[in-house]
């Protein structure tokens, strides 16, 4: 799929994703990353991101992620989302999530996240995720 594409999905499609400022940073072939750069209103005190600002950027970069390996784009749904915390994010910094889609079945898609500030090898915490093609009733 192409850059332009998720893009549109992200923004237009995701009324909360515009709120959050969540752009997308980096795609390729088996991977996404998405960004939300800091702002004030997203903190608890003292500069640091709330914990909840981390979840949904690790549950829609995953879910993103799994559009990048599926044959046509479907509606999915969030079946299992854990986050394994390493440290607190950097005060006033952004954030980005990295994610990708390791095992596929015709309906589940397992994924993997990586949430940091400024390195991959320094992680905030990690994701991993379970979606499911989401059935559309007529």
């Amino acid at each position: 799929m192409k850059k332009e594409f998720l893009s549109d999905i992200l923004i237009d499609r995701v009324p909360f994703a515009q709120k959050l400022g969540m752009t997308l940073d980096v795609i390729n072939d088996n991977n996404i990353t998405l960004k939300i750069p800091y702002q004030k209103n997203l903190t608890l005190f003292d500069g640091i991101i709330h914990g909840g600002v981390l979840s949904t950027i690790i549950d829609h970069t995953m879910g993103m992620s799994v559009l990048l390996v599926m044959p046509e784009p479907a509606p999915l749904v969030t079946l299992d989302l854990r986050v394994d915390y390493s440290r607190m994010p950097d005060k006033q910094a952004d954030i980005y999530c990295k994610a990708y889609c390791y095992r596929q079945t015709q309906d589940i898609f397992l994924t993997k996240a990586c949430v940091f500030n400024h390195h991959e090898d320094d992680p905030i915490c990690y994701g991993v995720g379970v979606f499911m093609k989401a059935r559309l009733e007529s």
